[in-house]
């Protein structure tokens, strides 16, 4: 009895340490321009998984685990991030209000770099993203998180809806699979046909009688899902090459073309 007593002093013990440790941060997110306060700005600890978001009155309170979690991020779509420098007080538990956080509207490629900087830094795994984005723009087309998250789509299905390159066919039967189809081989094999011109059996094969399936990529690996089955909150990059010529030899060879989806499980 006597021991338990004493692990159960221990405990307390150890968790008072804990969360003496521990420390809220506060403060109001701004618009630089208008003065507004700005809701729905990510907020997080780079040290940290996880993040918070401002409320209505563009107001946030995070919580940190030790002193080492002391810089912190803001950022919103269509606006330049800002880190800001927690310094304690003392090592001990303390609300720390920053007062106002001016978050300034991208409106320069210098901006838009911030922005992509920060996007990598968060998301190590979009690294390779950006540098084909900026090298291969004219081959593939590329959506970022920002695009995601504009287009409010239940699916993510009805995200790549959005692309001209991709036409999304689904089974008319309840809870059947969406797929990706690539437009521009659907439109080859109509001009072959239209020429009265013999397919190639591999052509054939590749294009089906109805669509030309794109093979989907998830975080660098050819998956075997169903575009639904990736939930559209966890999306932070999408690329689009529509046939065998344009795709980066990273994402094989398709016939019909690429779509490579970019995640991160949000909060972990």
């Amino acid at each position: 009895m006597r021991l338990v007593a004493g692990l159960a002093v221990a405990t307390l013990l150890v968790t008072g340490v804990v969360r003496a440790q521990e420390r809220i941060v506060g403060g109001t997110v701004v618009d630089s321009v208008t003065g507004r306060p700005l809701s729905l700005a990510d907020v997080y600890f780079t040290t940290l998984p996880g993040q918070g978001r401002t409320d209505d009155n563009g107001r946030f309170r995070l919580q940190g685990h030790s002193p080492r979690d002391s810089v912190v991020v803001i950022r919103r779509i269509g606006y330049v991030p800002r880190t800001v420098a927690v310094t304690p007080h003392a090592p001990v538990l303390a609300t720390i209000d920053i007062g106002a956080v001016y978050l300034r509207p991208v409106a320069t490629e210098l901006d838009k770099i911030a922005v992509e900087a920060e996007e990598v830094r968060r998301y190590p795994q979009l690294d390779g993203f950006y540098v084909r984005k900026k090298n291969l723009s004219g081959l593939g087309s590329f959506y970022t998180r920002e695009f995601v998250e504009r287009s409010a789509a239940p699916r993510t299905s009805d995200l790549l809806r959005q692309s001209h390159k991709v036409e999304i066919e689904c089974s008319k039967v309840p809870g059947a699979q969406c797929v990706a189809a690539s437009r521009r081989a659907r439109e080859t094999r109509a001009l072959v046909r239209a020429r009265d011109t013999a397919v190639a059996e591999d052509e054939r094969f590749s294009m089906g009688s109805g669509r030309c399936r794109m093979e989907v990529w998830v975080d660098g690996v050819r998956s075997p899902f169903d575009l639904d089955q990736i939930p559209v909150d966890w999306i932070v990059g999408i690329e689009i090459y529509s046939g065998p010529a344009t795709t980066p030899p990273v994402f094989g060879m398709g016939p019909c073309g690429v779509v490579a989806i970019w995640t991160a499980v949000p909060g972990a």
